[in-house]
């Protein structure tokens, strides 16, 4: 698939787009038995981020990515009204050329399902609200 090169720009730089991403309404985060079911995994984190991934065009890429979640702060609730503060994007992915999100990313040899299933929850969670925020921020254009 393959996308226009405005659409490509708009991803890499959406954090200097005034005024798409604060203050909207509340997003729910996921429940950790929510990212352990495969099939949440598969069809709601992996699937989509490959798809934005092609967008954003490399590993390092999803750094900047991951600051929407930076924007959304005080906006990210669990589905029981607990609020989500996530650590420092840093600390959750603390490789600059996020190396791991390659091996997040890769197929298995069907090329429909992930090649493995990550046990590190907050990760795969903070993936699962960038690439929401990213995609209600891509509809808005």
């Amino acid at each position: 698939m393959t996308f226009s090169n405005d659409r490509q720009s708009l991803v890499k730089n959406s954090l200097s787009i005034p005024g798409t991403i604060g203050g909207m309404s509340r997003v729910i985060v996921p429940s950790d038995w929510q990212l352990s079911s495969r099939k949440y995994y598969r069809e709601r984190v992996w699937e989509p981020a490959r798809v934005l991934h092609e967008d954003i065009g490399s590993y390092a890429g999803w750094i900047k990515v991951y600051e929407v979640i930076d924007e959304r702060d005080g906006d990210l609730y669990f589905a029981d009204g607990r609020a989500w503060k996530p650590a420092f994007m840093t600390e959750v992915f603390p490789d600059v050329a996020n190396k791991w999100m390659a091996n997040f990313l890769a197929a298995d040899t069907s090329g429909t399902a992930p090649r493995a299933y990550s046990p590190m929850l907050e990760r795969v969670r903070c993936i699962e609200v960038c690439v929401r925020l990213m995609q209600e921020l891509l509809q808005q254009q």
